[in-house]
């Protein structure tokens, strides 16, 4: 399987809603690695008190793989969890490497992709994941909407799945910050969602 160190986390623009906390996402012996530990993939701030990685709040995260796939990736399923102070989003695809992503702040009123139809998406605060080359067409056979359990995540719906464009709309109960990075075997992309302080 090939490493996920490809991975290249840009982020375009930042706007400092609040802090957040930079100590552990509450893992446990034999769970998922924290990705708040130095060396894991997160979206870095440059803050010398935390060795510079934390978990900001920001407007836009971005990543593209190096090699663009010839296909759409193929999402397989999408997993909530609860970490203590965070909640853990998985997405997990079928290959040998993330697709590129997108995530974003958005603000209600949303609706599906292509109908235009309204979707409602429970929560005070949102943010989009938009996968621009993936599908879960004829893969992903799981809910369109999944509940939070945690401490801050309410939702997170799928609002759109056309044209090989996959968007679901993370609902916070307040504005929230994100840890993002990737796991192997399976290929999934992990968001730690974490309340600002």
């Amino acid at each position: 399987m090939r490493p996920t160190s490809w991975l290249s986390i840009a982020v375009t623009a930042l706007l400092l809603l609040a802090g957040c906390s930079a100590g552990p996402a509450g893992a446990t012996q034999g769970a998922a690695p924290d990705l708040s530990a130095s060396g894991s993939p997160a979206i870095p701030t440059g803050s010398p008190e935390t060795g510079g990685i934390t978990s900001p709040c920001v407007t836009t995260v971005a990543s593209t793989p190096e090699d663009p796939l010839a296909e759409p990736a193929r999402l397989m399923d999408v997993r909530l969890e609860p970490r203590g102070r965070a909640d853990r989003i998985e997405f997990t695809f079928a290959g040998d490497a993330v697709p590129a992503f997108e995530i974003t702040p958005a603000e209600p009123p949303f609706v599906r992709d292509a109908s235009g139809l309204p979707v409602d998406v429970p929560g005070r605060a949102f943010l989009r994941v938009r996968f621009p080359f993936a599908t879960g067409m004829d893969s992903y056979e799981g809910p369109a909407t999944l509940v939070g359990s945690g401490s801050g995540l309410v939702s997170l719906v799928r609002t759109g799945d056309f044209e090989a464009v996959l968007t679901w709309v993370v609902g916070t109960s307040a504005p929230s910050c994100v840890r993002v990075g990737t796991l192997d075997a399976p290929i999934r992309l992990i968001l730690d969602v974490e309340p600002a302080l």
